[in-house]
């Protein structure tokens, strides 16, 4: 598993020479998102590879209730086709889980709340949550590792 720039599982990005895991930093970002004014979500980002640098476009997002959130991670360096975008959802124990991905794809109450793309003409990683509710408050990392064919 890849680390994000806080120390926190991310994303496997491949085996290093010896056959243990190649982990790379990259400069933290963060942003919040409001939820009504009774509670906020924030994203932090953290690119796997040392050739990308993710940071989010806006710190701070207002939304209702029932409203679509939209975070944007800005990519810098690097050809976006050979990286995979992912967002986690930071737990209350501190764990992540995969709120989008190419690793989630078969979770139908994550793929109906959470939507990805990446806009290639402005090099970012765009995460909807759907009808955000109180149940998506929390801290959301974008990340990005190296994709082969």
């Amino acid at each position: 598993m890849g680390k994000t720039s806080h120390g926190q599982t991310a994303a496997d990005p491949g085996r290093g020479s010896q056959g243990a895991p190649a982990y790379h930093r990259a400069a933290p970002c963060e942003a919040m998102l409001w939820i009504c004014p009774l509670f906020h979500l924030a994203v932090f980002c953290a690119g796997v590879s040392v050739d990308i640098i993710l940071e989010p476009v806006t710190k701070t997002l207002i939304v209702l209730a029932g409203e679509t959130a939209t975070f944007r991670c800005n990519i810098t360096g690097g050809d976006l086709k050979n990286y995979r975008m992912s967002w986690y959802k930071k737990n209350e124990d501190n764990s992540l889980t995969l709120v989008y991905g190419p690793r989630n794809n078969s979770n139908d109450d994550l793929r109906k709340s959470f939507k990805g793309e990446i806009n290639i003409l402005k090099n970012q990683y765009i995460l909807d949550i759907q009808k955000a509710t109180t149940k998506d408050v929390g801290t959301y990392y974008c990340g990005s590792d190296t994709h082969t064919l």
